[in-house]
């Protein structure tokens, strides 16, 4: 029996896959760097749960569609159970089910998976003209199906459900803000929920943590008829597919309650953040063929989401499929935990202990170099702010293998700070990283590499940068000499374990990353400008000053001199 076997770089975005062999034994490889998070999947049994109207909720057995070496054309399958109906139950929500089937209620599913509940491996599910249904399947026999719970649904008199979606632990701050201006999380524990795609009255919000007994908490109130639901967990929004109205986005950080959120006036739910309106496909007749009857339009199917991309896909009948901006490509900066090795102690000097190379971690904020750091948190084990970094960049649409960034360092107003130009000390870094280098390869922006070349990886889309180290005092660059007396806090670019091939830039109150000329070229026709600038990245720093010297000099002369600090600095008076 052949299973697949994937091993994937999480941080590349690289994977590479092969059949395990009937004894369990496999072998796999894949380009990876030291602090790549890697993950290993073994499909030795997987298994998928199918709501089927008029048969049931059935567990189909993946793998045994899976065999590379078969050239069958037939019907592949192994259903593993089915759950049509339960004598003993009756009636759902108030309404009677003929001999306890549920084979013609269903519409949509969802499951959840957490070993330390009750009901370890459970199933949610829409029920046409009933609500919520939660079943359980028993995880040491998947195919034996129980019927756990039902949510009843029915508001103004209507009940029909289209799609149902869940989360597992997901946090609310219901407390509000605390004293100290943070939000109180600590106070709301994390909790399951499902979302229930209410045809007339929106999205409807159940608490199922107890999956014997779920619980309806809110409602967001959706204008027109909506089939399905999409939570994006990383920005907190939901994007529902509203039939006629195209699809809405609606924002999910908000504590769930009843009742409408109109604050100004428009009487619509102020969650709902936009509506996109998805027209029929060109050439798409108003009227049936043959008859008086409308043709059928509308956004049906799950909206699926790229959220790297900041891009979802939505279609229904006669729409096809639309690729839509919902927000901007991502930057993100990422620091890296170099190795340290391994040294014994000598007699002068203690014991160094090593560590590995550590994962790659995203940063907001710098600690640039010829400033103090300080650790990130409040972790006994967590990293100092660093003083170098990369950027690792979402971007669609590019054919190049290149792509360049531009970095600029910026005062708190966002005007570019004043630079300690080559005219002034040569050498010097400069205070932006812009435009294409010049004919001897040298200056323009932060270059970023693709980090794979095949067009199924996520990695396609990835691109990653070169180093660069910031600088908040121009004698840490490092092309610099120092005295061997210089006081230069975090100036010795080997220490601070900056690459020897890194790009260097003086700091500002913040590093603002942006994209280029080029990019925006590529980038603003499928976004638009204003969610492109919205999509850049700026990260809090230290601005750059010139360094104190070590013995005054009268008040406002300054220095022309090969003295400590750079010629032109004004020295305070001794």
């Amino acid at each position: 029996e052949f299973h697949p076997v994937t091993l994937r770089n999480v941080t590349r975005g690289t994977w590479e896959r092969v059949d395990g062999q009937a004894d369990g034994s496999f072998t796999v490889s894949l380009e990876v760097t030291k602090g790549d998070e890697l993950e290993l999947l073994r499909n030795r049994k997987s298994v998928a749960y199918v709501a089927i109207l008029g048969a049931g909720l059935t567990a189909v057995d993946v793998n045994a569609v899976w065999d590379p070496n078969s050239d069958s054309t037939g019907q592949v399958s192994e259903v593993l159970g089915v759950f049509d109906k339960d004598p003993e139950l009756t009636d759902l929500c108030g309404e009677p089910l003929v001999g306890g089937s549920i084979t013609g209620l269903l519409a949509d599913l969802d499951t959840l998976f957490d070993p330390t509940n009750p009901n370890p491996l459970a199933i949610a599910t829409a029920l046409s003209f009933r609500g919520l249904g939660m079943f359980a399947s028993d995880p040491n026999d998947v195919g034996r199906m129980s019927f756990l719970a039902e949510g009843c649904t029915e508001i103004e008199n209507l009940s029909l459900v289209t799609g149902v979606e869940t989360v597992a632990g997901y946090q609310f701050d219901f407390n509000g803000i605390s004293e100290e201006g943070k939000a109180s999380w600590e106070d709301d524990p994390p909790r399951d929920y499902a979302l229930v795609a209410h045809v007339s009255a929106g999205v409807l919000i159940f608490d199922i943590t107890d999956r014997t007994a779920p619980l309806m908490v809110g409602r967001i109130d959706i204008p027109g008829s909506i089939a399905q639901i999409t939570l994006d967990r990383d920005r907190r929004l939901l994007y529902v597919a509203g039939q006629g109205k195209g699809m809405h986005v609606v924002d999910f950080d908000t504590p769930p309650a009843f009742g409408l959120f109109d604050r100004d006036g428009d009487e619509l739910d102020d969650r709902i953040l936009e509506t996109v309106a998805l027209d029929p496909v060109p050439g798409t007749p108003a009227i049936i063929p043959g008859t008086n009857s409308p043709t059928p339009t509308g956004t049906n199917a799950p909206i699926a989401l790229l959220p790297e991309l900041g891009i979802a896909l939505a279609g229904g009948v006669n729409q096809g499929l639309r690729s839509l901006a919902v927000g901007g490509p991502t930057l993100v900066a990422l620091a890296f935990e170099p190795e340290v090795m391994a040294v014994p102690a000598t007699p002068t000097t203690p014991a160094v202990e090593g560590r590995p190379a550590g994962r790659p971690r995203q940063i907001t904020r710098l600690a640039p170099l010829g400033v103090p750091t300080a650790p990130e948190s409040d972790d006994p084990d967590s990293p100092d702010f660093t003083g170098w970094f990369r950027v690792l960049a979402a971007l669609p649409g590019i054919d190049q293998q290149e792509v360049r960034l531009d970095l600029s360092a910026i005062t708190a107003n966002g005007a570019l700070v004043q630079e300690l130009g080559p005219d002034t000390v040569a050498g010097m870094p400069p205070v932006e990283l812009k435009g294409t280098p010049n004919a001897a390869g040298e200056g323009g922006g932060l270059l970023l590499h693709r980090l794979s070349d095949n067009r199924l990886h996520d990695g396609y889309t990835r691109f990653l940068s070169d180093p660069i180290a910031i600088l908040a005092d121009p004698r840490a660059a490092k092309d610099f000499t120092r005295r061997s007396d210089t006081k230069c806090i975090r100036c010795d670019q080997k220490k601070e374990s900056v690459p020897t091939d890194a790009r260097q830039m003086l700091s500002g109150a913040k590093v603002r990353i942006d994209f280029s000329d080029e990019l925006k070229q590529i980038l603003e026709p499928i976004y638009g400008a204003e969610k492109l600038s919205a999509a850049r990245l700026e990260l809090n720093s230290v601005r750059w000053e010139t360094a104190p010297a070590h013995r005054q000099e009268p008040t406002r002369n300054p220095s022309f001199s090969r003295g400590d600090a750079p010629p032109g600095t004004l020295l305070h008076s001794g």
